[in-house]
């Protein structure tokens, strides 16, 4: 058997995970992920309590699983068969706590030098972090005399200071409120790019996934239900609970009746829908419809490449900060997602007839066991 010339070299550019952690009398984690090295963002995603943050204590080091293996950058980090556990330190990660833990008796620069290696050139690095994350003038103040979003950065410039192989953020923006987290999601998208480390996120808050992520990894009840691009998982759930999870606004019960030029003649309700046909031999699917995908106006749809025009009827408008969450009864019940000045511009109301507009690729068929 001729052995790989590549595989150690990709071992030593990647993150390799597989263990799995036991609490007496509670909850088992299993996790298995790869991530690689350079800067990409990697979001354990999921409801309170399935395990997100024990992987996150567990890559960290603050937790020994009691099987597998984590081995990251050419080094060995866990080995339960070999008896290696190297602590945080050794494993040289970055570790953001979800409420900063900033030194509550030290300055803004004080917090921030705390983390810096070089101290040869700390002060121009310190100048560096302090304008990078827009702290400047801060300096002389202390944790309690800044606001959240100001404590925020404060600790992750203090984490990035020491440059480390991995940072993990622990529900980063989860502090602050919703007016400052929508602010804070780009900007600390844009701040560790500028790092060129790999990121781990754990959040279950949607928006902040799909903004922060380059992959997405969903966790339920301790186990990982599906991994891949934030396209794949939000996009192309592999199943029904990962459907949940993600937030698809509809998920219907259909029958594929026909399938012609790789397009599916799909039964729903009193409907029918065209959709990309699944791979494999399948009859019976659960229709996957996401809310921004699906567009209405009043009147004639007129000529268009969308595949499906759904007279429908509005059944509830349901105000959600910059949107309105709009249910339709189209033959099943189909949920449309609109922003609140479509909204008002097309003068929608409860009762109204309208034609919900919905391409075919958007439409997403899942086997139904």
């Amino acid at each position: 058997m001729t052995s790989d010339p590549n595989a150690a070299d990709t071992a030593d550019h990647q993150l390799l995970a597989r263990f799995e952690k036991r609490y007496p009398r509670g909850a088992t984690i299993t996790a298995e992920l790869q991530i690689p090295a350079g800067f990409s963002v990697t979001t354990l995603f999921g409801p309170s309590g399935c395990g997100k943050t024990t992987v996150l204590r567990c890559l960290a080091g603050l937790e020994r699983p009691e099987h597998g293996v984590i081995s990251a950058y050419g080094s060995d980090w866990f080995d339960a068969r070999r008896g290696i556990n190297l602590s945080p330190q050794q494993r040289d990660i970055g570790f953001l706590f979800q409420d900063y833990a900033l030194f509550p008796h030290l300055t803004v620069a004080e917090n921030i030098r705390f983390g810096i290696r070089d101290h040869q050139r700390a002060a121009a690095f310190l100048n560096e972090l302090l304008g990078l994350f827009e702290l400047s003038g801060l300096e002389h103040r202390r944790p309690r005399q800044i606001s959240g979003g100001q404590q925020q950065r404060v600790a992750l410039a203090r984490v990035l200071a020491r440059r480390p192989k991995l940072l993990l953020l622990d529900e980063p923006l989860s502090a602050l409120d919703a007016t400052l987290r929508e602010q804070m999601r780009s900007r600390l998208r844009r701040q560790l790019a500028q790092f060129q480390i790999p990121v781990v996120v754990v959040t279950h808050d949607r928006t902040e996934a799909i903004a922060l992520s380059d992959r997405i990894v969903v966790m339920e009840s301790g186990r990982i239900r599906q991994s891949g691009t934030v396209q794949q998982v939000v996009n192309r759930p592999d199943n029904l609970e990962v459907a949940r999870i993600v937030g698809v606004e509809t998920v219907a019960t259909g029958e594929i009746l026909g399938v012609d030029n790789g397009l599916a003649t799909v039964h729903v309700g009193t409907t029918q829908l065209l959709a990309v046909a699944p791979e494999g031999t399948v009859r019976l699917v659960h229709v996957c419809i996401r809310g921004e995908d699906v567009a209405l106006q009043k009147g004639s749809s007129g000529e268009s490449s969308v595949r499906n025009h759904l007279p429908g009827t509005i059944l509830s408008l349901v105000p959600e900060g910059p949107l309105v969450r709009v249910g339709l009864d189209c033959g099943f019940d189909l949920t449309a997602l609109v922003t609140r000045p479509a909204c008002e511009e097309l003068h929608l109301q409860v009762g109204d007839r309208v034609t919900a507009n919905l391409k075919a690729p958007a439409i997403h068929l899942m086997a139904r066991e």
